[in-house]
């Protein structure tokens, strides 16, 4: 008995470790705004080994690669969550975004991007 508690702990250990273990994966990217919904963003991403970028749910995206990232324009018509996901080599490597320009729902630039962040997550 106690050695199936042991093996079952094991198990939930290596369970709640496996979103580290390194290796090839996609992330999911999101702005994150004041607002909620946006109608367009240029977000730009750094971190290492970015192959791709695709659109997620919906959207349009359109990249661009630059140095160690990539320039990412996502589009969402009508307006929504703005999201898209990056293809890269290690999912456990560290990723940084930065919110460049927002357009809102009806397109008309923000005049401000305080509060606007780029999440990424696994």
């Amino acid at each position: 008995m106690r050695s199936r508690i042991i093996l079952l702990i094991a198990a939930f250990g290596l369970a709640a470790c496996s979103d580290s273990i390194p290796g090839a994966g996609t992330l999911v990217a999101t702005v994150v705004s004041p607002n909620v919904n946006e109608g367009a963003a240029i977000v730009s991403v750094t971190g290492p080994g970015i192959t791709g970028v695709s659109a997620a749910s919906g959207g349009q995206v359109f990249s661009q690669a630059q140095g160690d990232g990539v320039r990412v324009v996502v589009l969402a018509e009508p307006a929504a969550v703005l999201s898209f996901l990056l293809q890269v080599d290690d999912t456990t490597a560290d990723f940084t975004g930065q919110v460049l320009e927002v357009a809102g729902p009806t397109d008309v630039l923000r005049n401000s991007l305080v509060n606007y962040e780029v999440e990424i997550r696994r």
